[in-house]
């Protein structure tokens, strides 16, 4: 993944600084291991079910038509109707497909929106709808934040690997191609900058 990253950093050069940063954490095998593996069982929380690649190419909407009774109403609503592609399926963070999708699907201002906004919506409704089923949710807002910030960081890195991806999909005029870089290349300063943040906040001893 990093000559990959690398590579996009230098043919988008306000990248490179912030690369340079984080190469160390590129680097290591051992951080990436720790990062999605471990990091949310050092805060004191157990193993979830992980989808693995949650985001909007695993999304399935609902049309319009589910909720309106007419059937030429083709639009997408807001409800999900189908989470595909469980290849990855696999136990770890509470936080982990939370950071994957809104890492890779938003642009900087929403997901910071997201975060400070509907994250405790969230919480607060998972927490509820656990109760109902007449179970307890063993984690406190604190610890998922964490967690959630904790997985940000490696999906954060991970964002420029895939913006390759994004930008090789089907062929568009050099006019597109070059409005869809420069999102992505924003979006990937954006997440490495917060990454950065949580980095040191979560993990001060790489910073000693």
């Amino acid at each position: 993944m990093t000559s990959i990253v690398q590579l996009f950093a230098e043919r988008n050069p306000s990248l490179i600084s912030t690369f340079e940063r984080l190469l160390p954490f590129y680097n290591s095998r051992d951080f990436f291991i720790r990062i999605l593996r471990d990091s949310h069982k050092e805060i004191g929380l157990s193993d979830v079910l992980c989808h693995g690649d949650l985001w909007f190419y695993n999304m399935m909407w609902k049309t319009a038509a589910d909720f309106n009774n007419n059937d030429s109403d083709k639009r997408a609503s807001n409800e999900i109707g189908a989470l595909i592609d469980w290849q990855n399926i696999h136990t770890g963070s509470i936080g982990e497909d939370l950071g994957h999708m809104l890492a890779f699907c938003c642009d900087s201002p929403v997901r910071r929106h997201v975060e400070s906004e509907y994250l405790p919506q969230y919480f607060k409704d998972l927490k509820e709808a656990v109760e109902q089923k007449g179970c307890q949710l063993k984690v406190t807002f604190e610890q998922f934040l964490r967690a959630y910030n904790r997985q940000f960081i490696a999906h954060a890195m991970h964002l420029p690997f895939i913006a390759c991806v994004m930008l090789s999909i089907k062929e568009t005029t050099p006019e597109e191609r070059q409005r869809r870089t420069e999102i992505l290349v924003q979006r990937t300063q954006d997440c490495w900058n917060d990454a950065l943040l949580r980095l040191q906040e979560e993990f001060p001893e790489y910073f000693v």
